[in-house]
């Protein structure tokens, strides 16, 4: 995303970052095919979130508000990317793909990977209680979500267990979904779409 927002060509994020991250797939043990094609569709949505520089370059030529541009590629952005985390998600948990073992789940890992994160952005804060205060509202928003997640995974589970039979229809009913994306984008269903928001919710303007 970041190399396509900049030259405005999906090209480039998969020619860029596209190498540095098949290079860690296949060194995690996952298969080229399925390394190739992840990184290929995925850098699909980089001339869209954020809006690349293209995109701004015609905003700014057609008298056109760049918030509007942003909004426009909000919505088939999360699309395509909602769409591919589930097909990645199905291939890998039940398809007949060679992948790695799972890292086994530990909270330790969860806290220290944010830890850092949370300090540096509370450390540039102005004062000590703003800065206190950012940690506590981090510290909640990541100790609810996973207390929620232990309270409904038994839940979960047992829904998983359900669907599970079903595998092969949710993964072409996705297959179906993806082919439906790239229909739209190729038509502009999307673009007009979102304008139809934009003209129905006028506030989403506002947006970004």
């Amino acid at each position: 995303m970041i190399f396509a927002g900049i030259s405005g060509a999906a090209v480039a994020d998969a020619a860029g970052l596209g190498t540095i991250e098949m290079r860690a797939m296949r060194s995690a043990g996952y298969d080229i095919g399925f390394s190739a094609s992840v990184t290929i569709a995925s850098s699909t949505i980089g001339p869209i979130i954020p809006p690349s520089i293209m995109m701004v370059i015609y905003a700014l030529t057609a008298n056109v508000s760049i918030a509007r541009i942003f909004v426009a590629g909000l919505l088939p952005g999360i699309l395509i990317g909602a769409i591919l985390m589930i097909s990645v998600y199905l291939r890998v948990r039940f398809g007949r793909l060679h992948c790695p073992a799972p890292v086994p789940f530990s909270w330790a890992r969860v806290g220290y990977t944010a830890r850092g994160a949370i300090l540096s952005l509370a450390a540039s804060e102005a004062s000590v209680s703003r800065g206190t205060l950012l940690l506590g509202v981090y510290a909640a928003g990541l100790g609810i979500p996973f207390l929620l997640a232990a309270m409904f995974i038994t839940r979960a589970m047992t829904l998983m267990n359900r669907i599970k039979p079903h595998m092969k229809l949710i993964e072409r009913i996705m297959g179906g979904l993806l082919v439906l994306v790239g229909l739209a984008l190729l038509t502009g269903a999307f673009t007009t779409f979102s304008f139809w928001l934009l003209e129905t919710f006028p506030i989403l303007a506002t947006v970004g």
